[in-house]
């Protein structure tokens, strides 16, 4: 999924965030690139960071790969190379489904709802793009999941047909054949039982 968020560009999935074409983090998963763990770790995760800066900044989002094997970009750079000459993008997704059930897809649909429904004052937006708020909004991130289960499931099917799916309002009634507003409402409500929630990670 990518955004522009204040003039960056900011690109955020399952498995990697990067923010103007700068790596924070990318994991790989071994077992489905190459058959087998590393030295006993499924996954490896690269970083233009340190290790020990990565963590600092990305606590949350890296539990979930642990333990792995920390690469620089150097070290990363041929396995970036492989998978550019290698399709190997249905397997990952189809391995690709979170501890909670949901798709990648519908990871990146609840990452874009934070996004959107993030604090849009310029100077908080720029706070956390320039990293000074990165652990913040990693742990918001790694939080998404347990926000939708939140939602009723009539809410998270609405969420993500309009943000990611992008339809409106109507388009959502229509499918479900009923009026505008009781959708307009349902989402407004889903909206700040997500913020709620958000507010609570710090």
């Amino acid at each position: 999924m990518k955004v522009k968020i204040d003039g960056h560009t900011v690109v955020v999935n399952k498995m990697s965030i990067y923010i103007d074409g700068l790596m924070e983090f990318q994991a790989v998963n071994m077992i489905t690139e190459y058959g087998q763990k590393l030295n006993g770790c499924k996954y490896a995760v690269a970083s233009r960071y340190s290790k020990e800066r990565l963590e600092e900044l990305y606590t949350e989002n890296l539990r979930k790969f642990s333990p792995y094997i920390y690469l620089t970009e150097e070290e990363y750079q041929p396995i970036r190379e492989s998978n550019n000459n290698n399709n190997k993008h249905h397997m990952r997704d189809v391995n690709n489904h979170d501890d909670y059930g949901y798709t990648e897809d519908m990871m990146e649909a609840m990452h874009e709802c934070t996004l959107l429904l993030a604090d849009p004052e310029p100077d908080v937006l720029t706070a956390i793009i320039e990293r000074e708020d990165a652990a913040l909004m990693a742990r918001q991130i790694a939080a998404l999941p347990d926000a939708m289960a939140t939602l009723t499931e009539k809410q998270r099917k609405r969420i993500v047909m309009h943000f990611y799916e992008g339809k409106t309002f109507r388009e959502i009634a229509e499918i479900e054949g009923t009026k505008e507003a009781p959708i307009d409402r349902s989402i407004q409500d889903a909206k700040k039982k997500i913020r709620d929630f958000l507010k609570k990670v710090s």
